[in-house]
């Protein structure tokens, strides 16, 4: 059989490279099958995408987000009905996680889909495809699910150094600033507003040589100096994952090469010992520039809710010590859940006050009951969630218990996220925001466009500072309507001017190179 395997993105201006088909592909042909990897783009149409389905190849899989399932669905359509005795099949974390959902939906149309990663299910399956027939192939596989087979199936947790590296060809044709990698699997916390599988035992991580050595590779190939580590947490498993960063870090460093990494990293695990701080401030001469942090909360109920490990102590704790050690700390944030309070909201937004945010997301952020996550079943439970819930896009799901919170957070859904110049802002800010973390790294003469940049973001915060005062400390809405207009218009002054440093930086790297 040859396999085409495709990566869905809403932007083609945007696009990233999907780690996991790539990963996928590379095992397949290690196995001498034929594969093909193939970009789609929702803004470019379902007709350009049609256009990309190679009628040569007899089985399709595509790469599966909610967002994207009734394009895919399409285009799966479209499979099933032109090309002759073909297969259709999705993988993904949220292709697992909604599996009976999607194929009650869809199951004529696609013929199984992927538990967990998907390397030895997709092996084993194109080898029983050979002499059994589909039924039998899927009842034979414990780690594939389909319409007509869904009893004693479990996912897939393939220890990562089971596996190969990824096949990089999306680099190699793609003028692109940064890659990705991927240096382990799992997760060591339990947030309840994720789905990934969190069971200790099924971490696995790669050894700091084997890392290494594929950065080498993609520079010797590439030339890209930025990295983005994609792990759920870097500092993963505990005391051995602080080991295993010192012992990258001295390997870095004696690299003749100078790289910038961003990376995850959550808030409860490094604090003020001599040790964390030895170690962060070894981190930053090898490179690592800017770390994401899963904060989510600025009050310490919420993050019970939320089961984050961190407490609020952590949260104040991590902000001030990645700014003392000169890495830049970028903060995922959630104001509104369904268990939001009056007095909760003012806790956040004290939060992002006290640390100068000035990223406008983390004023307005909802939190996103994914299907079967532990927060959804609890609002589930508690008739919280919406009667119009949508797996495939569960935003603004659910109803707040306080009334007053609720009408704070229609106001902001209709104000913000109603609104694609917002959410070019918000884009762009962190575009930038990632960027000049990684240039300061390797072009110390770039640090003008941060002062710049902190300019702005001096001007941001004061405007966000003075809105949503009205908003959380008075919940007063009409005010915040009566003075959005002047608020928004000072925003879009503020877009143009991170517009014109996001430009200017582009086009120093392009130059320096």
């Amino acid at each position: 059989m040859k396999i085409q395997l495709f990566s869905v993105g809403e932007s083609s201006e945007i696009g990233t490279e999907n780690l996991g088909i790539s990963r996928i592909a590379k095992f397949l042909r290690m196995q001498n099958y034929e594969v093909k990897i193939s970009y789609l783009y929702m803004d470019l149409g379902v007709e350009h995408a049609i256009a990309n389905i190679d009628h040569k190849y007899d089985m399709f899989g595509f790469s599966c987000y909610g967002d994207y399932l009734d394009f895919i669905f399409c285009l799966s359509k479209y499979i099933k009905t032109k090309i002759n005795k073909s297969f259709v099949f999705l993988g993904s974390r949220f292709a697992t996680d909604c599996a009976e959902l999607i194929l009650e939906e869809a199951g004529d149309i696609i013929d199984f889909i992927v538990l967990g990663h998907g390397e030895y299910p997709l092996l084993q399956f194109l080898n029983d495809i050979k002499t059994k027939s589909l039924h039998e192939s899927i009842k034979n596989n414990q780690n594939i699910i389909s319409a007509f087979d869904k009893n004693n199936k479990k996912i897939c947790n393939s220890n990562i150094n089971s596996l190969p590296l990824p096949d990089r060809e999306y680099l190699n044709k793609k003028n692109k600033l940064y890659a990705n990698i991927c240096s382990a699997h799992g997760c060591l916390g339990a947030c309840s507003f994720c789905t990934i599988n969190n069971e200790k035992s099924k971490w696995s991580g790669r050894s700091p040589q084997d890392i290494v050595a594929e950065i080498q590779t993609i520079y010797k190939n590439t030339k890209l100096r930025f990295y983005s580590f994609v792990d759920p947490s870097f500092e993963d498993p505990g005391i051995d994952g602080k080991k295993r960063i010192e012992e990258l870090c001295v390997l870095l460093l004696n690299e003749p090469i100078k790289y910038a990494f961003t990376f995850y990293l959550r808030a409860n695990t490094f604090t003020y010992n001599d040790s964390d701080i030895k170690l962060l401030k070894l981190m930053k001469n090898a490179g690592f520039c800017g770390a994401f942090l899963g904060i989510e909360a600025g009050n310490d109920d919420d993050l019970k809710i939320y089961k984050k490990l961190a407490t609020l102590e952590d949260n104040n704790n991590i902000i001030s010590l990645l700014n003392d050690v000169g890495i830049t700390p970028l903060v995922g944030f959630i104001m509104f859940n369904p268990y939001s309070t009056k007095e909760k909201l003012i806790q956040n937004y004290n939060f992002l006050i006290n640390h100068k945010i000035s990223y406008l997301d983390n004023y307005i952020r909802c939190l996103i009951p994914h299907y079967n996550s532990s927060i959804y079943r609890r609002a589930k439970k508690d008739n919280l969630i919406k009667n119009d819930y949508n797996y495939k896009m569960p935003y603004w799901s659910f109803n707040c218990e306080d009334e007053i919170v609720n009408k704070i957070m229609s106001f902001v859904h209709n104000k913000f996220f109603n609104n694609q110049n917002m959410t070019n802002f918000i884009l762009d800010h962190l575009y930038i925001k990632y960027f000049l973390s990684y240039i300061k790294t390797i072009y110390k003469d770039a640090i003008s466009f941060e002062g710049k940049l902190k300019e702005i973001e001096n001007e941001l915060f004061e405007l966000h500072k003075l809105f949503f005062y009205d908003l959380y400390y008075f919940n007063d809405i009409e005010k915040c309507e009566y003075n959005y207009n002047d608020y928004e218009m000072k925003l879009k002054n503020c877009h143009i001017n991170i517009e014109n440093i996001k430009n200017k930086t582009l086009r120093y790297i392009i130059k320096s190179e």
